[in-house]
C-alpha cells in the first residue's frame, strides 16, 4: 500500500541514520492504525477477448485507478485453477513469464503484457492464479494485461490488492489496544468476478440469459472454495466498490447452498439480519439501506452438522463462510465518532 509517493532516503548525520520519507521523519507522531483507510475500491476493471490468428484466446485486462484512490495498485491476480486437460497452447513463453504452478492444475496459459507496454514480472503462482506485478498510482491507468490460452471465456475469480507499508504507523501500540484484529493488506483488496479463460464446462453460454453459474463467492475467508461456496451471490460481483451519490440501498441476490447450517447464519451489523431470510437450497434479494460514506456488511454461515469426521467431510460444521462487502457512497461523509475502526471486518 502506499503511503507517501515521495522517494525514500536515508540521510547520515554523526553517524546516525536517520529515516525520511515524504515529510513523515523519524520522531514526529505515529499514525493510528485504528484510522488506516488506504482506500483503491473505485478501481475499474475491464476485459477485451479476441481470437488470434493461431487460434488461441486472448484476454486484454485494463485497470483504471482514479484520482480518489488513496493506495496504489500492487497486483492483479486471475484464478485459472482446473482439474481438466485441456490442448498445450503452443506458444513460446516470454522471458518475464514463469509456471510456479505447485500441481499444474489450470488452464493452459501465458501471462503476459501487450507490445509496448512496461514488461514487468508475471507468472502462474503456486495456487494456479495467473499474476501481474504492478507500479500503478492513484489517477493512472494500467492496460495492456493479456493472457493467451486454449480456454474459451468464462466468469474467473480476481484479486486486485494495494500496495502495502507499515511506515509512520504504531503496529506496537495498536496491538496493545486492537489485539483482535490488525488492518492488513486484505481489508482493501478487491475481489469479483470477470470474464477468462475458463475450465471446460464452465464457459459463458451466449444463449442462455439465466446462467446460474454466473454467482461471486464472496470475499476468499472460507479456507475453501467448498465452503467458500455456501454463500453465493448474484449481485453485487464484487465486494468493494463505490456508487454514486444520492445513492441510497444498495441490491443484494444472495443464494443459500443445500448445505448451511441456518442458526448459524450472522449478519453485520446486527440491524441487518432481519432483512434476510436464510433457508437451504433457497435464493433472495434484499435492499441495504446504505447509511453513511462507507459502509460494511459482514455476513457468515456454517455447514449443516453431519456425523463424518472432519478430515472427510468438506462441509464440516467447524468451516465457516464468510464474506464482506464494502461500499462507499461518493459525496457522502461517515459521521463523527464512527471513523475508527472502519478497517476492520474481515
Amino acid at each position: 500500500m502506499k503511503l507517501n509517493s515521495s522517494a525514500w532516503a536515508y540521510v547520515t548525520l554523526s553517524a546516525t541514520f536517520i529515516l525520511i520519507a515524504g515529510n513523515n521523519a523519524v520522531g514526529d507522531e505515529l499514525k493510528d492504525p485504528a484510522e488506516r483507510d488506504e482506500d483503491i475500491s473505485g478501481t475499474l476493471i475491464s476485459v477485451e477477448t479476441d481470437i488470434t490468428e493461431t487460434g488461441l484466446y486472448r484476454y486484454t485486462y485494463r485497470l483504471e485507478a482514479p484520482s480518489m484512490n488513496v493506495g496504489e495498485l500492487a497486483s492483479l491476480q486471475l484464478e485459472l485453477e482446473c482439474d481438466v486437460e485441456l490442448p498445450e497452447i503452443g506458444l513460446e513463453a516470454p522471458v518475464n513469464f514463469r509456471n510456479s504452478s505447485r500441481d499444474g492444475r489450470h488452464v493452459p496459459a501465458i501471462v503476459t503484457w501487450a507490445e509496448g507496454e512496461t514488461q514487468r514480472a508475471t507468472w502462474v503462482d503456486a495456487h494456479n492464479q495467473a499474476f501481474w506485478l504492478l507500479k500503478v498510482p492513484p489517477g493512472e491507468t494500467q492496460g495492456g494485461l493479456v493472457i493467451y490460452s486454449t480456454a474459451a471465456p468464462g466468469d474467473v475469480e480476481y484479486r486486485i490488492e494495494p500496495r502495502w507499508s507499515p511506515f509512520g504507523y504504531d503496529a506496537e501500540g495498536y496491538h496493545d489496544i486492537y489485539p483482535e484484529h490488525w488492518p492488513s493488506v486484505e481489508d482493501f483488496t478487491i475481489t469479483g468476478l470477470i470474464e477468462g479463460p475458463a475450465c471446460p464446462g464452465d464457459e459463458d453460454d451466449p444463449g442462455d440469459e439465466d446462467d446460474e453459474e454466473t454467482r461471486f463467492p464472496g470475499s476468499p475467508f472460507g479456507g475453501s472454495d467448498t465452503v467458500n461456496h455456501l454463500l453465493t451471490y448474484s449481485e453485487p460481483l464484487r465486494d468493494q466498490f463505490h456508487v454514486p451519490e444520492g445513492a441510497e440501498t444498495l441490491t443484494m441476490t444472495i443464494h443459500y447452498h443445500e448445505q448451511i447450517d441456518p442458526e448459524t447464519f450472522r449478519v453485520q451489523p446486527a440491524w441487518a439480519r432481519r432483512l434476510f431470510n436464510a433457508e437451504p437450497g433457497t435464493s433472495e434479494t434484499v435492499e441495504l439501506p446504505l447509511r453513511h460514506h462507507r459502509n460494511r456488511f459482514q455476513l457468515e454461515v456454517h455447514p449443516v452438522k453431519s456425523d463424518l469426521p472432519r478430515h472427510e467431510d468438506p462441509y464440516h460444521h467447524s468451516f465457516k463462510d464468510k464474506d464482506v462487502f464494502d461500499i462507499r457512497v461518493e459525496g457522502a461523509r461517515t459521521p463523527p465518532g464512527q471513523e475508527r475502526n472502519q478497517g476492520q471486518g474481515r
